[in-house]
Parts: structure tokens; sequence; C-alpha cells
């Protein structure tokens, strides 16, 4: 079987060895004397260490790979900034993808392929759900996909 590719660039699957980089360095507060100081870091995540929330029904080479609705399990490398980062309040948190093959959809957004832009350290979003499949805009009971607008009161 032929590797699988979007643009012509390799999929990141979870047997991939994909190693992300994110587009910034994670600033995080590390305890110092005399009093504690923000220091950047650079980190690193690895698909190999787990793809959390990909596609439901796909799945590249028989793994599960990473969209832009999924994120990588964990980031290293900023784990001296023990007082967390200054703004997801995390350390060694998943990493997402803000950008992948544009014109390559599957089921919750597009492709992940090497050279994918992606974010660190994301903060727990609170009352969230824990999955983005739900994402379809089911709406509440009666099935409907949410309300639409009242008619203008026009001439």
């Amino acid at each position: 079987m032929g590797k699988v590719t979007a643009l012509m660039m390799d999929v990141i699957t979870e047997k991939s060895g994909h190693n992300i980089v994110p587009n910034a360095v994670s600033v995080c507060i590390t305890p110092c004397a005399p009093s504690p100081v923000p220091i950047p870091y650079p980190v690193v995540g690895s698909s190999i260490e787990g793809i959390t929330d990909p596609p439901m029904r796909t799945k590249v080479e028989g793994e599960k790979f990473a969209t832009t609705g999924s994120v990588m399990k964990t980031c290293h490398g900023n784990e001296p900034g023990t007082l967390k980062e200054t703004c997801s309040l995390n350390t060694s948190g998943p990493c997402f993808i803000i950008m992948g093959a544009p014109t390559v959809i599957c089921e919750l957004g597009m492709m992940g392929i090497t050279g994918a832009m992606c974010i660190s350290n994301k903060a727990v979003t609170v009352g969230a759900g824990g999955s983005a499949s739900g994402a379809g805009g089911a709406g509440g009971p009666g099935g409907g996909a949410g309300g639409g607008g009242a008619g203008g009161g026009g001439p």
C-alpha cells in the first residue's frame, strides 16, 4: 500500500512519528531567586504519544489521524515552568492544529499534514464538552439546528 498524502505532504497519524513545533514559544512562570520570572521555553510534541478526538468514521492506513478538530495529547519542553504558562495556565498541555490542508476536509476539519501550523498548551475550556464530535449543531429538543431570526418589521 502506498503512503497517504494530502497536497503532496504526509498526513499526521499516530504511527507517522510527526514532531510538531508550535508557532510560538511557551512563556512560563519559573520559580527562581529572588522572585518568579517569566521565561520562554521552546516546546515540541509528537503524534506517537496519541491523538485525542480524531475523526470517528475515517482512518488513514488503519490509524487515527489529526485534523483541525483534534489535538496531540501533550507537548514537552516547558516542564520547568512549574508555576504554569502565562496564557493558558497550563504546562505539557495538548497541541492543536490551526491550519491544515485547506482543500482536504475530513469530518471535523482540515487534514493535519507535514508543516501544519499549531499552538501548544491548549487551555481547559470550562463548561465545554470533552469531545468536539458533537459539533454538528443538533440543537435542543425537537432536533432543530438553532432558531432562525425574527422577521424584520419592514415598511
